[in-house]
């Protein structure tokens, strides 16, 4: 409850069923996308010797 009231966090849950069936994956695919966006290296470019 602390933690609720600290970060204004709303807690919820999906909806069960066929109803709320796609609600997982879009909350994977955000999560994902975050950790692509801020916790991964992006890749540098390095040129391979000839």
């Amino acid at each position: 409850m602390a933690f609720r009231s600290h970060y204004g966090f709303d807690a919820f849950y999906c909806r069960p069923g066929i109803e709320g069936a796609h609600e997982k994956g879009g909350v994977e695919h955000e999560s994902g996308q975050f950790r692509r966006s801020h916790l991964v290296r992006s890749p540098t470019s390095t040129r391979w010797p000839i």
